[in-house]
């Protein structure tokens, strides 16, 4: 892969002329990781692949896998990393995904990403995109979610607020409230295991030099144009 910094605002590291299409996502709770993955995978015209997805229609649709799952995960305890991995290897091995695919919070320890670099996917990998913001701006974005308990419409204290009452939803009337892991003690607990689990994760893509990062503070859209930039994505019908 090519490794000329291409200039973006925002970017440093690996990139790539030409435009990328294998492609990992990296990013902790709160960097907009899931939503930024969604629309650029749209615009590639490739699959957004999340294992979380993947493992609850594993189990949806029953079988002995799904059983097994079902059973370990009732533990608090994630799914065993090779079982993982042979979930995504074969979702990468199906017609869609012939010319590229978009993973969203997979791998998600250096084993997983050892693991998948053995197999026919994961070595066709181009780009591992880190989505870097500060601890403080997570805590904020994730601590200031609102949602209503009466039809489940997502708000925010800062960036979302209702419009007609303060803590209660615009749609239905019902009251707003703050899901448990969005509290600001829990947040940090989330953003600790990142750092143990998956932060590891950019220093091998780095060994790999199919690194790149991308400053993931201000609005979406200023997140997306970064994204766009460092892929050589264009609107251009």
């Amino acid at each position: 892969m090519d490794d000329t910094n291409a200039g973006s605002a925002g970017q440093t590291g690996a990139t790539g002329i030409a435009l990328l299409s294998r492609l990992v996502l990296i990013g902790p709770p709160g960097s907009g990781k899931g939503t930024q993955g969604q629309v650029l995978a749209k615009e590639l015209g490739i699959p957004h692949v999340a294992t979380g997805d993947l493992i609850r229609e594993i189990v949806e649709a029953g079988g002995e896998d799904a059983e097994r799952f079902k059973a370990i995960m009732a533990t608090g305890v994630f799914v065993p990393d090779e079982d993982v991995v042979a979930i995504v290897d074969k979702r990468l091995s199906k017609p869609d995904a012939a010319r590229g695919y978009l993973l969203d919070g997979f791998p998600r320890s250096l084993e997983q990403a050892r693991l998948f670099a053995a197999t026919r996917a994961g070595a066709t990998l181009q780009a591992a995109i880190a989505l870097e913001i500060p601890v403080e701006l997570l805590v904020e974005r994730l601590s200031g979610r609102l949602t209503c308990l009466g039809c489940g419409a997502s708000y925010h204290e800062k960036y979302r607020p209702p419009v007609k009452k303060t803590g209660v939803c615009d749609n239905c009337g019902g009251a707003l409230v703050r899901r448990v892991d969005d509290e600001p003690v829990a947040i940090r607990q989330r953003l600790q295991t990142y750092d143990e689990k998956t932060r590891p994760l950019i220093e091998f893509y780095e060994d790999q030099e199919c690194l790149s990062r991308i400053d993931a503070s201000g609005t979406p859209a200023d997140v997306h144009d970064r994204l766009q930039a460092l892929l050589g994505v264009t609107n251009d019908k």
